[in-house]
């Protein structure tokens, strides 16, 4: 039980002490929420909250004050009112309760008959309060979340859905694999390693900050980040509780949005080797628009021609955002797919370059195959 508990405290345990974060080269600081936007710090209203917490599913698993949302909701007569005034003091402090930011980790098997603590996906169940705040939070987040995010990203976007990034990448992948000549293209697919665990305090009130949230809004979101104590369920007990020191929840409902925002540094670091002729990306249509790199949270797809300046640009890219992040990225898992007309010896060499493994096929994009079509495939 030990070994189970302190995996996942070190896992959350920050490494800026031995290695602080990098600062980034790009510009991140555009755009930013304009000053009309800041109608999202206002006071909190009981119409919010009570929207908030309807948004609640009744019976998920509760936080470790054992009440779920639906006792929230069939008893709000008596408690709304109580409830109420603790949430609106938490938006006029700007800080957390430690007593509202404890949480339960529950471990989900990835694979039947895991084997060691990576098989387990760690879900945060989180008290109901809590995530009413939280869900406040979003509402007033997420209709802005369009003009700070890129179309590049699909995830958690009003009016953006996945199947957009599905039908893109089939397209590019058609459209290459009609190619003819020696210029050949690479897509790789990336894997961060536990993405949400390792993703530094500074570096996310960094992002908070040159977006131009609020002030307040950044120390109340801050507050939810950084004021957590975690303990871990296990064989119907719960452990020794920890204080994680870097990382967000999955499970916490404002950790997506966190999430996409800082991964929206990488599409800007992309973007600039882009600009500066240092990436060449893929287009689906001459006059159609040019592909670098596909996102769905951390779902990551780059597309680029298969020379050392596109594979060192695509090296140097990924690398300086886990520098500036704290995020790490599995190259076990991580592989880089080439088109047909990209030689042996070439495919050796950009992989030693990039560092991740080749492979014949794509797999799946969020559930859907990608590949090319057969017949080309087999020539």
């Amino acid at each position: 039980m030990e070994h189970i508990r302190n995996s996942f405290s070190k896992l959350f345990s920050t490494e800026l002490l031995s290695s602080p974060l990098s600062p980034p080269s790009v510009d991140i600081t555009s755009p930013q929420l304009s000053f009309e936007s800041h109608n999202i710090s206002l006071p909190v209203s009981n119409v919010e909250i009570k929207n908030a917490l309807w948004s609640l599913k009744a019976f998920k698993s509760p936080g470790p004050d054992g009440l779920h949302a639906g006792f929230f909701q069939r008893f709000w007569l008596v408690v709304g009112r109580s409830v109420s005034e603790e949430i609106k003091k938490t938006f006029s402090d700007r800080k957390i309760p430690l007593e509202l930011n404890q949480t339960h980790i529950a471990l989900i098997p990835k694979t039947k008959g895991p084997k060691s603590i990576g098989n387990f996906r760690p879900i945060s169940l989180c008290n109901s309060v809590y995530k009413i705040i939280t869900k406040i939070l979003v509402a007033r987040i997420r209709p802005f979340l369009d003009k700070l995010i890129s179309p590049y990203q699909a995830a958690f976007v009003l009016g953006r859905k996945g199947m957009d990034n599905v039908i893109i990448a089939h397209e590019l992948i058609h459209t290459i694999s009609r190619k003819k000549g020696n210029v050949g293209y690479m897509v790789i697919k990336i894997d961060l390693e536990k993405a949400y665990g390792r993703l530094e305090r500074s570096f996310i009130k960094d992002v908070l900050v040159a977006a131009n949230f609020p002030p307040n809004l950044i120390q109340l979101i801050m507050s939810c980040v950084s004021t957590v104590s975690t303990s871990i369920l296990f064989n119907g007990g719960v452990l020794d509780p920890f204080l994680p020191s870097r990382g967000i929840r999955q499970g916490d409902p404002l950790s997506p949005y966190v999430f996409i925002l800082c991964m929206e540094v990488l599409g800007r670091i992309i973007d600039a080797k882009c600009t500066n002729n240092l990436w060449n990306p893929v287009k689906a249509s001459a006059g159609g628009p040019a592909f670098s790199h596909l996102f769905f949270a951390d779902d990551l797809l780059l597309f680029a021609k298969a020379n050392t300046l596109n594979c060192k640009s695509v090296r140097d890219a990924v690398e300086e955002f886990c520098m500036i992040s704290g995020q790490k990225i599995n190259f076990a898992k991580s592989k880089v797919f080439f088109f047909p007309n990209v030689n042996r010896e070439q495919r050796a060499d950009f992989c030693e370059i990039l560092g991740f493994n080749s492979t014949p096929k794509l797999g799946s994009y969020l559930g859907f195959l990608l590949g090319m079509p057969e017949h080309r495939t087999k020539t």
